[in-house]
């Protein structure tokens, strides 16, 4: 037992003779029942989170990113059941999308109660690639993937979607877009990310080991056949006509595979 830890179990022991007047053994097996349950693994989320918060369910999006594994552990961290969602991208191969997902999920599992599913978005990605200007494709491939998530929602009777998304960071997260994006269902958003810079959002995932996992080459999907420079101050009354032009778009959302890998 190092020496600060010995230190703070001979002042324990003497706040508990304090307070409960006990002999010396009693007062050992309190310390030792306090003890075990401040190291048990039960004991790894926030000790302010409210206890009924550790029942919440929510779906996160996950990316191959370094941003929404970092949101995502934070959300385990507070307690939250968290299912993860994949969107898997066109451009690379089966073997590459498994190896490193699966490794980012693993390492995202040591972290809480997590679970991990992955969404084939390559069809989806075709019938958008066909009907919507380039610049307009990253705000309704996202929408879509809420929509998607939000199946994955309902099923888990979950409460919340988590995202990574750093306001101003990218195209997609200036306050118009955030707006239309998150228009599309009437869930909850937990965004722990909103106000952190991209240095403090790295430093986390160092801290959670998921940042050398996360910079490998990867090919996010809301990157696929985009133009240089998308919208940035979208309407949801713009994007939602948008939406009605595309042949069969609710039945894409519902014939999406939504496929659980553990």
């Amino acid at each position: 037992m190092t020496a600060p830890r010995r230190r703070t179990r001979i002042q324990l022991k003497k706040l508990l003779l304090a307070k409960y007047k006990s002999d010396q053994n009693d007062c050992t097996k309190r310390l030792t029942q306090i003890i075990g349950k401040l190291t048990s693994p039960k004991t790894k989320r926030d000790i302010n989170t409210p206890k009924n918060i550790a029942v919440m369910k929510a779906v996160s999006l996950l990316s191959g990113g370094i941003d929404s594994p970092v949101a995502t552990i934070l959300g385990l961290k507070k307690g939250i059941e968290v299912h993860a969602i994949h969107f898997s991208p066109e451009t690379l191969s089966k073997k590459a999308k498994e190896e490193k997902m699966t490794q980012l999920a693993k390492a995202i599992q040591t972290q809480g109660n997590f679970h991990f599913y992955i969404c084939p978005f390559k069809e989806i990605q075709k019938s958008i690639i066909a009907y919507v200007p380039s610049k307009l494709r990253m705000i309704i491939y996202r929408r879509l993937m809420f929509r998607i998530g939000e199946r994955l929602l309902k099923e888990i009777d979950g409460k919340a979607f988590i995202t990574g998304d750093s306001l101003g960071q990218v195209a997609s997260q200036t306050v118009e877009n955030i707006r239309t994006i998150y228009s599309a269902t009437k869930h909850t958003k937990f965004t722990p990310l909103l106000g952190k810079n991209k240095q403090e959002i790295i430093d986390l995932a160092k801290e959670f080991m998921t940042y050398e996992i996360s910079i490998k080459p990867y090919e996010d999907c809301c990157s696929f056949m985009i133009a240089s420079h998308p919208e940035l101050r979208s309407t949801p009354e713009q994007i939602e006509k948008i939406e009605k032009e595309i042949p069969d778009y609710e039945e894409l959302i519902k014939r999406a595979e939504i496929g659980r890998i553990f």
